[in-house]
């Protein structure tokens, strides 16, 4: 190379902080310098002088290492982090509120452990935020095979808590597998969508099959939580079946879709119809004055306090008074109710409030990623954490049979809060490289068709560094060929 161009290159590429992204600027520059080199040399200059001037016609390199800076530097979402932040915060009120009003909460030590477990989250957090979030599409099938094991040796050799195998015990530890088992599916699912979602039929049946398979086993842990991974499963695939790379014929795949929804059905029939005592639940629920002291008690207490709360502050009725003494794990799953008997209405929609504002910059931040892995990861934990706060809000409604539903970032619970943390680092790793243009797809040397896949991005890349420059007035494309 040159030696005006060596200069230059390092030059203007030391004030670029992502490392990455060098070997693609410098490609760009060096080409950019020899367009001008070859224009200058038809001119009637020789190679030296022409380099020379080429480089002096690109401007100041500083400034030049500024500007690419400020478009490849990793871009942070604030108010996403900030609701998070509120979020935890409130569920760390609500564990206080629960000492405060509660001897047998406060001997137990929740808070204490709760800031243990939030400090444990940060460290995953920060470790996910830092990986190359490229790298996870290739280990899709071990996070699959990983989060099928822990699921079948809990249902095998797991701790059975109120009748069911829910907990795995790992030295002292106690993990809750099925909050560790749905955020692994979720990831591993978005690697075999794109892998799998344009071979046919051979490709829509190990969707289905795996799909099922997962749902299955989450379900048999943990019944409402095994219907959000379904929907977590269906959601994903009905995402990238809206985008251009899905190459299937649409109408099959719904009609398929529908028939898998048929077997669904039928499973969680059957599930239901097996055991007694989960169809006594159901009519508990929709009854609850016909079991009021077994399956319709939680039901009766919920409504209960949800009638007698106020529009601000505490109700007066005494369900509401020592709500710990007749509302059990009021810690992990019923924390909305919690906020309605203890706050009040207007204090739980603003919790609410929080929580949503949340959950539309995750959506909307999924939306600004360019690379098609990236856009459907952020789409999946957005819809994760969107399912889950709708299922426990629903729980906490009385809207659905009562069950054990964790709230992101807000239960107690070491495992669940850990990975949530985790996953929201994964989400922000996302986003904090969404406008940057890995080096690998410009000199991936592969077939013409295989390198289409790319020319959007680049093309959106390209359009970003137009649009930040105050020098362009117009800009005019031409893309040669098909």
């Amino acid at each position: 190379m040159n030696q005006y161009v060596q200069e230059f290159l390092k030059k203007a590429l030391e004030p670029v902080k992502y490392k990455k992204i060098h070997p693609y600027l410098a490609r760009e520059l060096d080409d950019h310098i020899k367009s001008l080199k070859e224009e200058l040399m038809n001119e009637g200059l020789d190679e030296e002088k022409a380099y020379e001037k080429a480089v002096k016609e690109m401007g100041e390199p500083e400034q030049i290492g500024k500007r690419l800076h400020e478009i490849h530097k990793p871009k942070i979402e604030w108010s996403i982090i900030l609701a998070m932040i509120v979020v935890v915060g409130i569920g760390v009120f609500l564990l206080e509120m629960l000492a405060t009003s509660s001897t047998r909460y406060a001997e137990a030590g929740y808070i204490q452990k709760q800031g243990l477990f939030i400090g444990v989250g940060l460290v995953s957090f920060l470790i996910v935020y830092f990986i190359d979030y490229r790298k996870l599409e290739k280990l899709s099938v071990l996070f699959y095979i990983a989060a099928g094991g822990i699921l079948m040796a809990t249902l095998g050799i797991g701790r059975e808590v109120n009748g069911v195998k829910r907990f795995l015990n790992v030295g002292p530890i106690m993990i809750r597998t099925v909050s560790v088992a749905i955020p692994l599916f979720t990831v591993s699912y978005v690697g075999f969508v794109r892998k799998w979602a344009n071979r046919g039929v051979i490709g829509y049946g190990i969707l289905g099959g795996t799909g099922l398979f997962a749902t299955a086993l989450c379900m048999v842990t943990m019944p409402l939580e095994g219907l959000y991974m379904g929907i977590l499963c269906l959601g994903i695939f009905m995402g990238y079946m809206k985008s251009r790379s899905f190459k299937g014929n649409r109408k099959q795949v719904v009609r398929g879709l529908l028939s898998g929804g048929m077997v669904g059905i039928g499973f969680i029939t059957w599930y239901v119809c097996h055991a007694p005592q989960r169809a006594e639940r159901i009519m508990g629920w929709i009854d609850p004055s016909r079991d009021p002291l077994d399956n319709g008690y939680m039901t009766n207490i919920i409504r209960g306090i949800l009638s007698c709360a106020t529009l601000v502050g505490a109700g007066e009725d005494v369900k509401i008074q020592h709500m710990d003494k007749y509302l059990p794990e009021i810690n992990t799953d019923f924390l909305f109710t919690f906020i309605i008997g203890k706050l009040g209405y207007l204090t739980a929609a603003g919790v609410l409030l929080v929580i949503g504002i949340m959950l539309i910059r995750c959506f909307k931040a999924g939306r600004k990623i360019n690379d098609e892995y990236g856009r459907m990861m952020l789409s999946a934990i957005a819809l994760f954490f969107a399912a889950q706060y709708m299922m426990s809000l629903l729980v906490n409604l009385s809207l659905v049979p009562v069950t054990a539903v964790s709230i992101p970032f807000m239960s107690y619970g070491g495992s669940r809060i850990v990975f949530d943390f985790a996953l929201m680092g994964l989400f922000l790793s996302i986003y904090r490289r969404k406008d940057i243009v890995p080096s690998e797809l410009i000199n991936c040397k592969e077939d013409e068709q295989q390198n289409k896949k790319y020319h959007n991005i680049i093309l959106s890349w390209a359009l970003h560094i137009l649009r930040t420059s105050e020098d362009v007035e117009e800009v005019n494309i031409t893309i040669k060929g098909k």
